[in-house]
């Protein structure tokens, strides 16, 4: 549905004519990110993407990793780090097979569908991509894996950025690990965006 709409939105602009057509660009953000890749999948005419803080392994492996992080971290016993992880592909399982039913907030529909891992997709996508993501948000942490799958597909036009230290919305952190929300580097990133894409 979120890639239907957004393509609309960009067949939109391609007919005005105070928008050059060979300058649109996407940017997604968190399970926008994903939402990015594949409208860029399907519409050719997208220019260059942005995938920010995604998770290339889809949403509900963080679920599972932030187990294991947690177990390596000693907040966890390995005992309970596994009793959670079977826990929660328990809830996968009931996930994949009833799509009505709502879980957290979401229909099933939804957490199956930002389920799906797009490492495959991005790295075999035309157009260049543009990945930014903050270095201590489980979420998109195997994003530092990326160079490795798009080297493999022979894909050159990408630029990583990670957000050294930062949060799922490139928030610093204080001394005590709260998240700082007066000290966030939103600009940076989008400013490092616009100055790769116009390249």
């Amino acid at each position: 549905k979120y890639v239907k709409r957004g393509n609309k939105v960009v067949d939109f602009l391609k007919k005005q004519k105070w928008v050059d057509k060979k300058k649109i660009y996407i940017i997604g953000h968190s399970q926008g990110a994903h939402v990015a890749i594949e409208m860029a999948k399907e519409n050719k005419i997208i220019a260059a993407v942005g995938y920010l803080s995604g998770n290339v392994l889809g949403r509900f492996s963080q679920y599972i990793l932030q187990c294991r992080f947690d177990e390596q971290k000693g907040m966890l016993s390995s005992q309970s780090a596994q009793k959670n992880i079977e826990q929660k592909l328990e809830w996968w399982t009931a996930v994949c097979r009833d799509s009505v039913s709502l879980q957290n907030g979401d229909t099933n529909r939804t957490w199956k569908s930002f389920g799906k891992e797009n490492i495959n997709t991005i790295a075999k996508l035309k157009q260049p991509v543009y990945v930014a993501y903050g270095t201590k948000d489980t979420g998109p942490v195997m994003c530092d894996l990326l160079p490795i799958y798009f080297e493999l597909e022979g894909k050159t036009n990408y630029k990583l950025y990670p957000v050294v230290g930062c949060g799922h919305n490139f928030q610093e952190f204080s001394v005590d690990g709260e998240p700082d929300y007066d000290k966030m580097h939103w600009q940076d990133v989008m400013d490092e965006f616009v100055k790769w894409a116009s390249k």
